[in-house]
């Protein structure tokens, strides 16, 4: 008989959920494997946080099933699903102590005083606050809250964590370092988790597999650069930020910047409207007639330019519409 600890952290199974006569999700399959973690990446109303609070029973699923290791929880109320829960507000409690906060699932479950005190000290050298569980959580500024969140909710060992925008309301700086921080964490404790975020390189630099939603579905599901370099569709394209997606011959063509090459013999020319530095090269958006076509060059040209690229066809990707 295969045991439960061989079996994924977490089976979707033909999930739906309703909002009166909304159908938010549209059976959705998925599975997170142990130590794995999967980001759910979407535009608003893709329907990403409700898979997320489905999962943890905040929402009723309308069909499906959800299984943790195998037994299935779709009916259990939350608390009794072992799962771990960070929000983007981190919901943290203004009357407690840092310690007393990451502390919280353990008072609740029972675990002794000693017990509670030694997995509190971990958890804070693990996040970075070894010396902060004295203080108050209102003398902690954004990034550190979010590191006590975090460790809150890895306290009580969770089958499973869920996080739900984790960072989203940090600004740009912190975000970054925080998204390496977290990256690392979560690889160190093994933990398997669901990231729903939606920001793309977020979920990218975070999550060993990615899931991209759509109204309600999963339109498509794979390792970063995989979903980078293979998107299935105009959609994935456009959303994942591919600046080059064209309608040629009927067809739906990805021209990644990378196929395109500054060339004086080359085939297509275009009108530059504009450069920008970007990381270490002007990235450079033109017109080729009515098309929009952004290519990367050393060498900043002027506005109104004309120049001819090469476009190096074997790189070039079909799409559906």
């Amino acid at each position: 008989m295969t045991s439960r600890d061989s079996k994924p952290s977490l089976t979707i199974e033909g999930l739906s959920v309703r909002y009166g006569d909304l159908l938010a999700l549209d059976h959705v399959d998925l599975e997170v494997e142990r130590g794995e973690v999967v980001a759910i990446l979407g535009p608003s109303g893709s329907g990403k946080s409700t898979l997320l609070r489905a999962v943890a029973g905040l929402e009723p699923a309308a069909t499906g099933r959800i299984l943790a290791g195998g037994i299935d929880m779709t009916g259990m109320p939350t608390h009794e699903r072992g799962l771990g829960l960070m929000f983007q507000d981190h919901a943290l409690f203004p009357h407690e102590s840092v310690a007393g906060n990451i502390g919280f699932g353990l008072r609740m479950a029972g675990v002794d005083a000693a017990e509670q005190r030694a997995r509190i000290h971990e958890l804070l050298g693990m996040v970075g606050l070894a010396d902060y569980g004295s203080r108050s959580v209102s003398q902690l500024s954004g990034g550190e809250a979010q590191r006590v969140a975090l460790a809150r909710s890895l306290a009580p060992s969770p089958s499973l964590l869920m996080l739900d925008e984790p960072l989203g309301s940090l600004d740009r700086v912190l975000r970054e370092q925080l998204t390496a921080d977290l990256r690392l964490l979560l690889g160190s404790v093994g933990v398997s988790a669901l990231h729903v975020t939606h920001d793309q390189a977020e979920a990218f630099a975070v999550a060993d597999r990615v899931v991209i939603m759509r109204d309600g579905r999963v339109v498509q599901s794979g390792q970063p650069q995989e979903l980078w370099h293979r998107p299935s569709s105009r959609f994935v394209a456009e959303f994942l930020g591919h600046p080059n997606v064209w309608d040629l011959n009927d067809e739906v063509v990805l021209a990644p910047m990378t196929a395109l090459s500054v060339d004086h013999d080359g085939d297509l020319e275009v009108v530059v409207v504009d450069a920008v530095f970007v990381d270490g090269r002007f990235r450079i958006t033109a017109m080729a007639d009515d098309r929009r076509v952004v290519f990367e060059d050393r060498e900043r040209p002027s506005t109104g330019e004309t120049i001819r690229l090469h476009v190096n066809g074997r790189e070039l990707r079909t799409l559906a519409n």
